[in-house]
């Protein structure tokens, strides 16, 4: 686990009642990042800086604002099914769930060999 040192502490003189609030601090903070998780999905509702948001993979989707304006909370987040999260990815990112199929490879023609000169 990698902890950043705030410059309030000085890193020099770092005492160990302030390294276990460190510790702390840091557990607590990742106890609480997940809200849900859907790991065959690879899809998680995440506590963020500025409230929850959805990472698809390796994409971070913002849940979109109420209609007075205002953010979602964590527990509203905790109420979506995977449908509705599914849906607002859906509409970030087209074809997210589609199967993606590839073109038949190509197949290599077969070399001649090379016939050896003679004297």
């Amino acid at each position: 686990m990698f902890i950043n040192v705030p410059r309030r502490y000085d890193f020099e003189i770092l005492t160990q009642a302030e390294m276990n609030e460190l510790i702390e601090a840091k557990r607590d903070k990742e106890a609480n990042r997940y809200i849900q998780r859907w790991e065959d999905e690879k899809i998680s509702l995440e506590n963020a800086r500025w409230g929850p948001i959805i990472k698809f993979g390796k994409k971070i989707i913002y849940i979109p604002k109420k209609a007075d304006g205002s953010r979602a909370t964590a527990d509203e987040a905790a109420a979506m099914t995977l449908e509705q999260v599914k849906k607002l990815i859906e509409a970030e990112v087209p074809g997210a769930f589609t199967k993606k199929t590839r073109p038949a490879a190509k197949k290599a023609k077969p070399r001649k060999a090379a016939k050896s000169k003679v004297r």
